[in-house]
């Protein structure tokens, strides 16, 4: 059978060094930067995940800031904020995305338990 792919060639190589599931010996890293942090010449030992740490928590502060900032953007369109017309329709369509992620999360989760 032939290789065609070249998956079996691989899977060989490595099966003759194995990395195992220790992030830190990985020759590749999944981190979380900030897009606040980008450009600031940090390693990826530096952020969140390099060594294992929370990488699932590591959204929340960039959700958290979507929904204030979108309801601060609301609050500018209604009359009652400061926000100029454009970051503030840009603010509330981002809050309308995350909400729709978290209903189509919820859906999912509910559809899944019945």
């Amino acid at each position: 059978m032939e290789d065609k792919s070249g998956w079996r060639k691989l899977k060989n190589d490595y099966q003759q060094d194995p990395m195992g599931f220790d992030q830190s010996s990985a020759p590749v890293r999944f981190i979380y930067k900030p897009s606040s942090e980008y450009e600031t010449g940090k390693t990826a030992d530096d952020y969140a995940g390099a060594e294992g740490g929370e990488l699932q928590n590591a959204y929340a502060d960039d959700l958290e800031k979507a929904v204030q900032e979108g309801s601060e953007g609301y609050r500018s369109l209604t009359g009652d904020g400061d926000m100029d017309t454009g970051d503030a329709v840009v603010a509330v369509g981002q809050l309308a995305v995350v909400i729709v992620f978290l209903l189509v999360i919820l859906v999912v989760i509910v559809t899944t338990m019945i």
